[in-house]
């Protein structure tokens, strides 16, 4: 992930476009290593619990939603995130697999 971070910072800056890095945080999905993370020099604060399209999910992977006004809404966002945590896991058995050792 901090290659990734490395890199959408490179891109940003050939684009002369700047992060708002005190509004950057790190969620720690499931039993994963707690991290540190860098976005340049700055080191990315890490959060229990964020909120996306209206659904607060927290680093147990709990879905609460939030304020829904629209039924549809609240499913297409649910079915974003559980590909989101399907791509994210895949990732994460990739990296594995890259790891020397």
């Amino acid at each position: 992930m901090q290659r990734d971070l490395d890199r959408m910072e490179q891109q940003a800056d050939r684009n002369l476009m700047k992060f708002n890095k005190g509004k950057c945080k790190v969620l720690h999905l499931g039993n994963h290593p707690v991290h540190q993370y860098m976005l340049g020099a700055t080191q990315l604060e890490g959060s229990f619990a964020e909120k996306d399209l209206g659904i607060m999910v927290d680093t147990k992977y709990n879905i609460m939603t939030v304020g829904q006004k629209n039924e549809n809404v609240q499913t297409r966002s649910i079915q974003n995130l559980e590909i989101n945590e399907q791509t994210i896991k895949r990732t994460n058995i990739q990296n594995e697999d890259d790891t020397p050792g």
